[in-house]
């Protein structure tokens, strides 16, 4: 906000890749989550509710998420699979 409240010349502002409306993307997520398979939700939510989101069973979960819903590509591009492993 503060680009256009202090911007006086600013003339067009573009927001790109950015969420419009969090609340419904939360929602997809959450429908996407559901499909998944039982026992991948159930160690998905054993994870988090452990804190172990950064443990190796929950990392294959993520990727089998992405793999379902994000990059359906098989094999993934290299340059997203680099930037997914950051």
């Amino acid at each position: 906000m503060h680009t256009v409240r202090q911007s006086k010349g600013l003339k067009k502002l573009v927001f790109a890749d950015s969420l419009s409306d969090v609340p419904p993307f939360i929602e997809g997520v959450k429908r996407l989550r559901e499909a998944l398979p039982q026992d991948i939700q159930d160690k998905m939510k054993r994870q988090e509710d452990t804190g172990r989101t950064e443990s190796e069973e929950c990392k294959k979960c993520v990727d089998f998420y992405f793999a379902r819903n994000v990059v359906r590509l098989d094999p993934m591009p290299d340059e997203f699979a680099a930037r997914a492993a950051e």
